[in-house]
């Protein structure tokens, strides 16, 4: 399942639309090729969404205590989305430079 702005798109909702060769504007969301990051730090998330907030806090602990800044908004890739939320695998991006 994707998820964008609260919005759960279905598998077989996505596959539909790939299959068609949409862009997925006629199922409400859009498909986009997002541009490389020259240098990030990453952490992965296990669990809900409601208990990520101490992971991206890490995160930005990790980034200051190591010399770097944010360079950029954070991305979250959803890597695993089963049924049960305590086994979501929630990957977070977030580009940096040296400080």
């Amino acid at each position: 399942m994707l998820v964008h702005a609260g919005v759960a798109i279905g598998r077989e909702e996505l596959a539909r639309a790939v299959r068609r060769g949409e862009d997925g504007a006629g199922l409400g969301f859009d498909t986009v090729t997002l541009p490389g990051l020259d240098l990030a730090a990453t952490v992965v998330h296990r669990g809900p969404m409601s208990r990520i907030v101490p992971t991206a806090q890490a995160l930005a602990h990790g980034i200051d205590g190591n010399g770097y800044r944010s360079a950029g908004y954070a991305r979250e890739l959803y890597r695993e989305c089963p049924d049960d939320q305590e086994q979501w695998v929630t990957e977070i991006q977030e580009p940096v430079v040296r400080a």
